[in-house]
């Protein structure tokens, strides 16, 4: 939705939303110290973003839309300005999908992104700064969480967006 769209572009910035290729901003900032560390774990930080049309798509009522909707009514169902839903992200990179989901979807209460990577996590971080600023009494972010290792060297943190007390 456009609306939607034109938030991310405020958050990420208007060339920053959509795009693709291998020079996209979250393939590009991670540093040598996190490539040679994930070389070090036999890992990868091979990266790839949904576009927002894909994640709208995802979001329609016959696919994950209806689940949450049907899990937490939203004010389309007569629920609250928001429903109770949580969504964690898992892999949340920049953070672009986890923010549309929270600004796309009325029954989305609170979104948690989670990202081990932490330049990845910087540019979310980055971007949900810039939308408080813009719009930020219609949200707030909650504290940052550290994310706990599952084994020596590897916690992330977490971003958390949730709607702002009325």
């Amino acid at each position: 939705p456009p609306p939607v769209l034109q938030a991310l572009a405020l958050a990420f910035g208007n060339g920053l939303i959509g795009e693709t290729g291998y020079d996209i901003a979250a393939a590009k900032c991670c540093s040598s110290a996190e490539k040679a560390e994930a070389r070090r774990r036999g890992s990868s930080l091979l990266y790839g973003e949904l576009l927002p049309d894909g994640v709208s798509k995802s979001l329609t009522p016959s696919l994950l839309g209806g689940a949450i909707r049907a899990a937490c009514p939203g004010p389309q169902d007569g629920g609250g300005s928001k429903g109770g839903a949580i969504v964690l992200e898992l892999g949340s990179g920049s953070g672009k999908v986890a923010m549309q989901v929270f600004l796309q979807c009325p029954e989305v209460a609170h979104v948690l992104g989670v990202e081990l990577v932490p330049s990845r996590y910087a540019i979310g971080a980055a971007a949900v700064q810039r939308l408080l600023a813009a719009q930020g009494t219609a949200f707030r972010e909650a504290p940052p969480s550290p994310v706990p290792a599952a084994e020596e060297g590897a916690a992330g943190e977490a971003l958390c967006m949730e709607e702002a007390a009325t």
